[in-house]
């Protein structure tokens, strides 16, 4: 694009006035002469020197260029200066004239940083300006975000276009941090689980909430605002996706966080759910929910579920609320607070009921349950449960954690009872009890969201108990299975991470079938998710099983074609591993062999 784009508005001839001149006139350079006379530097003492720079070969060009970018740098940094002080309507009104004086020449790549900076600084833009680079669609990919961020006030359509994306971007993120996307990744033990990273963490380390941090801005509460309700509204239409859920909470850490205090004190109508935001984050980081955070929780709860009179935006809170403890990295929390409680009642031999704290953390993961129906429903009331799930529900997930920590002493006792030669023999595993689920717990299952949340957390708390037999892991499992959050990607990713650590104990053929045959590779038909969550697994499991479930392993788990380019490489990796797997083992068989009947080892040779 010519430097002259512009320069006409402001009254400076530009290229076409040269050419039109040169049409006419009689002497071109006499006439290039006049034009360089009449658009120079208007300063008598530069004159002569221009002379001298002909002679010198210094182009006129060159100079001018010069001069321009001296005086540019010189413009943007008394803008800076202005900026410090806008609270003095004098400066604003100054940046105003600067801004009419230069926004004809905003498309001029040379002068368009000047525009731009002052287009920054200045606290209103004109809506005749805005317009213009609304309408220029080149001009409005260019301009600054702070520019944008006036257009999308009143734009909300360009708004949307702009910020969904980044909506998708962060479920992406999240969704490779939980399946290790790269081969590598996939076929390594997980350090630890993603969801167990500290919040704050989280954020700083997100290419995505760094996007959306400048998308916003930090003065802007009409921004956050806007933002928050196309995230509802995505979270409303893509479903069965609660990583919405955990961005929404950023969202609000971002604005209790910022240094702007104006935007902190603008978003006072929104303080129940900001605190509420921020207890949950504090209970996250510590991994654990103590009295004193529960007791606040529960008090905002309380006053957004018996509020008579509300509007509309009071009504929203409960849903907003319930979004927020949807988040996975909530649910993990506060599942994770509830076992420990539960275990707590079986310790001290008291009924799940009378644990008020319990009773609160049910509430909890209650709402959680309930998200999509709070924020679709403006009126919606806080979801009553069954009274069977405090009676007959929490006390059957307390006899399947008291039944496993018997049966994990019982192995014990029965190991410790061995004589000393028994104990040299290869330790047989642990004979699987066999449960059946009540017809009641069942039901309630099937009824109440919130039981499917607390048994898939007792089943990842089970995942962490070593030597334990898995009778009851087995009989929830399969009672579980057939609800689709039992494959959501956040809890699929908590039991494998689980399921490696006793990688070994995979040997047992009941829990392979378990496990593996009964509800992984059913779930995952056309599913690339669970796919790669059971080639994690099966990475972890292979060096441990018999040559018999190990083949049947890897026949069960080859590629569909449905799936076959994306797992293929993946697959590769596993049979190479295998195949390394029985070479050791015959190696290991040959040297048993030989030391056997009494013969000379061969070393290997280097």
């Amino acid at each position: 694009m010519p430097i002259s784009v512009g320069l006409e508005k402001l009254g400076i001839a530009g290229s076409q006035d040269l050419k039109n001149t040169l049409v006419v006139c009689d002497d071109p350079l006499q006439a290039i002469e006049e034009f360089q006379d009449n658009n120079r530097i208007l300063l008598d003492s530069l004159k002569p020197a221009l002379r001298l720079m002909d002679l010198l070969s210094v182009h006129r060009y060159d100079f001018h260029r010069s001069v321009v970018d001296e005086l540019k740098e010189k413009i943007i940094a008394r803008v800076d200066v202005l900026v410090k002080t806008l609270e003095d309507k004098k400066n604003v009104e100054k940046l105003e004239t600067l801004l009419d004086n230069s926004f004809p020449v905003i498309k001029n790549p040379v002068l368009q940083p000047v525009v731009f900076k002052v287009l920054q600084a200045i606290p209103k833009i004109k809506d005749s300006y805005l317009k213009q680079i609304i309408d220029d669609k080149e001009l409005y990919r260019q301009v600054p975000i702070e520019v944008k961020r006036h257009i999308w006030k009143d734009n909300q359509d360009l708004f949307s276009e702009e910020i969904s994306p980044v909506f998708d971007e962060y479920v992406k993120e999240v969704e490779n941090q939980l399946l290790s996307l790269s081969e590598e990744g996939m076929m390594s033990p997980m350090e630890a689980s993603v969801l167990a990273w500290a919040p704050k963490y989280r954020r700083t380390n997100s290419a995505t909430i760094s996007r959306l941090s400048q998308l916003l801005g930090t003065s802007s509460r009409h921004l956050h605002d806007l933002a928050a309700d196309f995230l509802r509204s995505t979270y409303l239409r893509k479903r069965a996706c609660d990583h919405y859920c955990t961005l929404r909470a950023a969202m609000l850490m971002l604005a209790h966080e910022s240094e702007a205090a104006g935007l902190a004190a603008d978003m006072a109508s929104r303080e129940p759910i900001r605190k509420f935001c921020w207890l949950l984050d504090a209970c996250m980081r510590d991994h654990q929910l103590d009295k004193k955070r529960v007791n606040e929780l529960q008090q905002i709860l309380d006053k957004a579920s018996n509020s008579r009179t509300r509007s509309k935006e009071e009504w929203r809170i409960l849903g907003d609320l319930a979004m927020l403890l949807a988040d996975p990295f909530a649910v993990v929390t506060v599942g994770d607070s509830m076992v420990k409680l539960l275990v707590q009642c079986a310790q001290g031999e008291s009924l799940p009921r009378k644990n008020e704290d319990l009773l609160l953390l049910l509430r909890l993961m209650a709402l959680a349950s309930r998200s999509m129906e709070l924020l679709s429903n403006d009126t919606a009331k806080e979801p009553k449960m069954s009274a069977e799930v405090v009676t007959q529900f929490l006390p059957y997930m307390l006899t399947l954690l008291v039944d496993d920590e018997l049966d994990e002493w019982k192995s014990k006792m029965e190991a410790i009872a061995k004589a000393p030669s028994d104990m040299e023999e290869a330790p047989q595993p642990a004979k699987m009890e066999h449960y059946a689920v009540p017809e009641n717990v069942v039901r309630l299952l099937a009824e109440e969201p919130v039981c499917v949340g607390i048994a898939l957390q007792v089943l990842i708390h089970m995942t962490h108990r070593s030597g334990e037999p898995w009778g009851g892991f087995v009989c929830l499992l399969a009672a579980v299975a057939s609800d689709p959050r039992a494959v959501e990607l956040a809890f699929l990713h908590q039991l494998i991470n689980g399921l490696i650590g006793r990688a070994s104990e995979f040997e047992q053929e009941e829990l392979f079938d378990a496990v593996l045959d009964k509800f992984l590779l059913k779930k995952s038909a056309t599913d690339p998710t669970v796919w790669k969550q059971t080639y994690r697994l099966a990475w972890n499991a292979v060096a441990h099983l018999p040559r018999s479930l190990r083949t049947r392993l890897m026949e069960a788990i080859k590629p569909k074609k449905k799936l076959a380019d994306s797992l293929e490489p993946l697959y590769a990796k596993l049979v190479a591993k295998v195949d390394h797997v029985e070479k050791e083992a015959a190696a290991a068989m040959g040297q048993q062999d030989t030391a056997l009947f009494g013969l000379p080892i061969a070393k290997p040779t280097a």
